[in-house]
């Protein structure tokens, strides 16, 4: 019985590529995991180690900012809230809050979840670039559900006072906002508005008034701000009574802008929110 003939042609050919890539595929897996061990990747969130292909997050800490994501929000302030209590697209706090000058809010999660306050924490003061992309990420998906995405022409970060910025590590409202523009594919005018006063962090004001007090007048907009008739979302980290919004804002109705909304990682109760007292000089200024 005389031996077979070896195979030549395409099925020789087509089995040796299905082998090549067979192990393409396996040294591709033994790089991944000699990567994690010399550099082992950690959640964004936590700082868990996990798996080079599991993404930047730990599973647990998805499953929070799922879960907080899910929830209902009231579409002109943030806050969390019951569809029950909606009303002509107000909670039933806002309905009685004067100074809301956005047209809506569109936010990810409220603050106190654990995953968005740590990585609200890194982009600030440590090192922004992975909570900024997932932060990005999240908040372009929380934008992307709102009816309002398609009427947004450019995006506009709230601007830091030039001191601050050599402070912290970078300009985080500007790092937001690059991140979720590499997602919806809407540009950044990082300049349509100036940080005039260098004021205190509003994290040591006591009371919502205060906060209003503090960032009242410290914006100006830019010699050529570039939003006249155009519709502008203010991208910024977290809102809480919505002091610095309605400032920014006030500033870009005043450079020409159209409509006005805003996209925040997280939105932040504040015992004082009620105590807020700002006189309207101007009646425009109080409709989105």
């Amino acid at each position: 019985m005389g031996r077979a003939a070896p195979e030549t042609g395409r099925g020789s050919r087509r089995r040796g590529t299905a082998r090549g890539g067979a192990l393409l595929v396996a040294g591709r897996h033994v790089l991944s995991s000699l990567v994690d061990v010399v550099w082992p990747q950690t959640c964004a969130a936590c700082a868990l180690w996990i798996p080079g292909d599991m993404g930047l997050l730990c599973p647990d800490c998805l499953a929070e900012i799922e879960a907080a994501a899910a929830l209902p929000a009231c579409p002109r302030c943030g806050r969390t809230a019951s569809p029950l209590t909606m009303f002509d697209g107000r909670c039933g706090l806002c309905r009685h809050e004067r100074h809301w000058n956005v047209a809506g809010i569109a936010r990810i999660g409220e603050y106190h979840i654990a995953p968005l306050q740590r990585m609200l924490q890194a982009l600030k003061f440590g090192t922004p670039d992975r909570p900024a992309a997932v932060l990005g990420q999240w908040l372009a998906a929380a934008l992307r559900r709102q009816p309002w995405i398609a009427e947004i022409d450019v995006l506009v970060p709230v601007p830091m006072h030039w001191l601050r910025r050599w402070q912290r590590p970078c300009d985080h409202a500007q790092v937001l906002a690059e991140a979720v523009s590499e997602r919806i594919h809407i540009p950044v005018h990082r300049s349509a508005v100036r940080r005039e006063k260098y004021t205190r962090s509003q994290t040591r004001a006591r009371s919502a008034t205060e906060r209003f007090r503090n960032v009242r007048g410290c914006f100006e907009p830019a010699r050529r701000p570039a939003v006249a008739g155009r519709n502008v979302c203010i991208i910024d980290n977290l809102v809480v009574t919505g002091a610095t919004l309605h400032e920014v804002a006030k500033v870009l109705r005043q450079a020409g802008a159209r409509r006005i909304w805003a996209a925040v990682a997280a939105r932040s109760g504040f015992a004082g929110d009620r105590e807020v007292r700002i006189p309207t000089t101007n009646p425009a200024e109080e409709t989105g």
